[in-house]
């Protein structure tokens, strides 16, 4: 995939800004070449959104997140802090009850966890029903209450509301494609040589292609824990 470097200069008269005025730091971000920057991002994330995977692409207007807040001028022209995200369900209407997610759900708030850490992405894992967690405490917590990647559950932690953008449902989809592509390996192939060969195939055309499937990271979780299992 061939990507743009993005460079943002920061000229004397920003170096001379001060930290405490955000409203001016804004207005220089929002004087950047907004679409070289999104469609940068949605080529470097492969066409899906930072948080929760869904389809981005560079004809929408996706949101450019700053991971950390835009309210920090140390970081609010620090491409390397710019994510691209879906709109999150802001532009929903339809919906039972419009639970937010990912940026705009987020807001401001600033996140502990790092998107690009193998520990914390190592510490994830997703369940049959759609719902994603962490084994660290603090980014379980953070994905469910900050970046409400999990919608709205019930004290038996069941889920009660989806985000208005349906993406525990698109997890859950997206785990029962894998179900069925597996049964259906198991019948055409028969044996545990040829079905890990397979999989490992599988795996590396996701790894590899420009545009991931949607909720690609459920498919390589479940792909990635049958291997271990057949091996």
């Amino acid at each position: 995939m061939s990507e743009q470097v993005i460079r943002i200069q920061k000229t004397e008269e920003w170096q001379r800004l001060n930290e405490n005025d955000v409203n001016v730091i804004r207005s220089y971000f929002d004087s950047l070449d907004k679409k070289l920057i999104r469609d940068n991002l949605v080529d470097e994330q492969h066409g899906l959104c930072a948080y929760c995977m869904k389809r981005i692409r560079k004809e929408d207007t996706i949101v450019i997140e700053h991971f950390k807040s835009i309210k920090n001028k140390e970081f609010a022209l620090d491409y390397q802090n710019m994510y691209g995200c879906c709109d999150g369900g802001r532009n929903i209407i339809k919906s039972d009850r419009k639970i937010l997610c990912c940026d705009a759900s987020k807001k401001d708030r600033e996140l502990t966890i790092n998107l690009q850490d193998e520990n914390f992405i190592s510490s994830i894992k997703y369940t049959h029903d759609g719902f994603i967690a962490s084994s660290d405490y603090r980014a379980d917590m953070e994905i469910n209450s900050v970046l409400c990647l999990n919608g709205l559950r019930d004290e038996k932690g069941n889920l009660k509301y989806d985000t208005a953008t349906q993406i525990v449902a698109g997890r859950r989809a997206a785990y029962r494609s894998f179900a069925n592509q597996m049964e259906r390996l198991n019948k055409k192939l028969g044996n545990k040589e040829r079905m890990y060969a397979e999989i490992k195939k599988m795996i590396n055309n996701i790894e590899n292609s420009d545009e991931f499937p949607e909720f690609a990271g459920v498919t390589l979780y479940f792909l990635r824990r049958r291997l271990r299992n057949i091996s």
